[in-house]
C-alpha cells in the first residue's frame, strides 16, 4: 500500500506507522503516533525544519484496482485526520476524504486558544491528569488516546444510553473495550434502537447533561 514516504525530505518506512482499526473505513495508520502498536511510549515527535509541501509529510499510496468488490462499496478514496498527538481520531468526525488517481495537498495551520478555569466555566483547568474527583467516563478515555471531549462523550453514549435503553453494545463505539457479557447490538431490532437513539442525542442532552457534566472542556482547544 505504501509506495513511497517521505517527512522532512527524509525516507520513512512502514515502521514510522501505527495501526488502528476503524468501525467506519477500517484498517486506519497513524503516522508519528506516539504509541507502537503494543501501546508502548515511542519517545519524542518527529518534527519538521521548515514549512511547505516538501518539508511535510509526502506520501504515495496504492489503494487497489478495480473489481467486483467495488460494486459493494459507496466510495473509493482515502481518509485522512490530521490531529494532536496520542489522539485517537474519531474519522466520522475529524477526517478529510481524498479521492483516488489525484495529487492532492492539505496545508493546516494552528490555532490556540486558551480559557479559563473554575470558577470562570466548565472548563477543567488540566485534562492531561486523572482524578479522584473526574468521572468514570473521563477516566475512560485515558486508555486509549489523550483526553478530548468528543471521545468521552461516545463512551458515556454508550454506557448511559445504549447499553441501558437497547440492551446491547454498539459496534461503531468499540473502540473502548466492554464487558464480554454484553452483547452486541446485530440485529434490525437493536440496529433501529441504535440509529433512533443518536438521532435523538444531541436533543437527549439538552435536557439530561450527565455526558456534558461528566466530559468537561479542557483548558486548551
Amino acid at each position: 500500500m505504501l509506495i513511497s514516504c517521505y517527512y522532512n525530505k527524509k525516507r520513512c518506512i512502514v515502521g514510522n506507522f501505527t495501526y488502528f482499526r476503524d468501525f467506519d473505513y477500517g484498517n486506519c495508520y497513524t503516522f508519528n503516533s506516539q504509541y507502537d502498536n503494543d501501546g508502548n511510549n515511542k519517545g519524542d515527535s518527529l518534527k519538521s525544519l521548515r514549512p511547505g509541501s516538501e518539508n511535510g509529510l509526502v506520501i504515495e499510496l496504492f489503494v487497489g484496482i478495480l473489481g467486483s468488490s467495488d460494486y459493494y462499496t459507496q466510495e473509493r478514496g482515502i481518509i485522512v485526520a490530521v490531529h494532536e498527538r496520542g489522539m485517537l481520531p474519531l474519522m466520522k468526525y475529524h477526517g478529510i476524504k481524498l479521492s483516488v488517481e489525484t495529487s492532492t495537498g492539505i496545508s493546516i495551520s494552528r490555532t490556540q486558544y486558551s480559557k479559563l478555569s473554575l470558577p470562570f466555566n466548565d472548563c477543567k483547568k488540566d485534562t492531561t491528569k486523572m482524578t479522584s474527583s473526574d468521572s468514570i467516563y473521563y477516566n475512560k478515555t485515558f486508555n486509549i488516546s489523550t483526553y478530548f471531549q468528543n471521545l468521552c462523550i461516545q463512551i458515556c453514549l454508550q454506557y448511559e444510553y445504549v447499553i441501558k435503553i437497547c440492551k446491547c453494545k454498539d459496534p461503531s463505539l468499540s473502540f473502548y473495550y466492554i464487558e464480554d457479557d454484553i452483547p452486541w447490538c446485530d440485529n434490525f431490532t437493536t440496529i433501529d434502537c441504535i440509529i433512533d437513539l443518536k438521532n435523538q442525542f444531541n436533543e437527549i442532552m439538552k435536557t439530561d447533561k450527565k455526558c456534558l457534566d461528566a466530559c468537561p472542556l479542557g483548558k486548551f482547544l
